[in-house]
């Protein structure tokens, strides 16, 4: 390939990559990636004896799985990733760079497929790699161990989450400072919500949507510590800032309509409840898959709610 058309192909990706990371347009993404691919069709991609070589077309492949994994299309997003990565592996080996890029996409998608038996085993595979590869003190370790940590969390495993969580923030902490996003990010992922609020305040003022996730992430230990009117109006907050920032039909907006309903029903007001938990259903349904766990998550307080009505 000769340098001109790898530079086409690098602002194809950058196009592709723009569209998907910062305007969630995922099918215009999917349309611009599949221009990269030269292998054929589908179907002869799929096939298990065809081998792909060309590590720009496999790169191209994870991508196109990532963008099927945020439309909540799983299925699909599992053959994409599955067959990159499976091809990597055999053309540069499972400790490569782009191995290891793959690796985390698939963890990814397991989780937002509700699999966390199958999220643990890429989750744990990448940690080790990644400590193997870079060494202890790395950023991609650290990425490594939240992620870890976030699947152990998700299947109800609170200690070991907390320890990855712990390597997260020492990691963080070596390399950046106490005063920094990526340490604010890592406190609040062990819960030290009130610390990262005011590094977030400071980076970043109280309108932003980093922000939000902080404030939120500090109204919910209110809400489980019984404080239900400082998280509630911490909730308001955080919902104002994410309306603001992200719009009404964002999903970390739509998420709000649940855990006020939830804060309502845990404080005894059931009828107020009942509209958010609704309108939390409501939303959800119509900006993912009806199989996706989120909708189920969201069916499960309304139902317990209708049974206490």
């Amino acid at each position: 390939m000769s340098e001109s058309e790898l530079m086409t192909l690098d602002h194809v990706f950058l196009i592709g990559d723009f569209l998907k990371e910062y305007f969630n347009a995922y099918e215009a993404a999917l349309s611009v990636f599949r221009v990269v691919l030269r292998s054929g069709s589908d179907e002869s991609i799929f096939n298990d004896n065809f081998r792909i070589k060309d590590s720009r077309e496999l790169d191209c492949m994870s991508r196109i799985g990532d963008v099927y994994t945020r439309l909540s299309k799983y299925d699909e997003a599992y053959k994409w990733l599955s067959k990159s990565y499976s091809e990597m592996k055999r053309n540069v080996g499972e400790s490569h760079n782009s191995t290891i890029n793959v690796l985390a996409l698939l963890s990814r998608l397991m989780k937002d497929w509700g699999r966390y038996t199958e999220s643990l085993s890429y989750d744990t595979k990448l940690y080790e790699l990644s400590l193997s590869k870079y060494g202890e003190q790395d950023e991609r370790v650290a990425d490594a161990a939240r992620q870890l940590a976030r699947t152990h969390y998700l299947s109800g495993r609170y200690q070991l989450a907390i320890g990855y969580y712990a390597q997260n923030l020492t990691i963080r902490k070596l390399l950046y400072g106490d005063q920094h996003p990526q340490t604010a990010v890592a406190l609040n992922c062990l819960g030290m919500a009130n610390k990262a609020y005011q590094i977030k305040i400071e980076l970043y003022g109280k309108t932003h949507s980093d922000t939000a996730v902080t404030i939120d992430n500090l109204g919910s230990l209110y809400h489980l510590d019984g404080q239900f009117d400082k998280a509630l109006d911490l909730y308001n907050e955080a919902w104002d800032i994410k309306k603001e920032t992200l719009g009404t039909k964002h999903a970390d907006t739509v998420m709000m309509y649940g855990q006020i309903g939830r804060l309502y029903h845990d404080k005894g007001e059931v009828e107020k409840s009942l509209p958010f938990l609704e309108t939390n259903l409501l939303l959800r349904q119509e900006i993912l898959d009806l199989r996706h766990p989120q909708i189920v998550v969201a069916k499960s307080p309304l139902a317990a709610l209708l049974v206490d009505l």
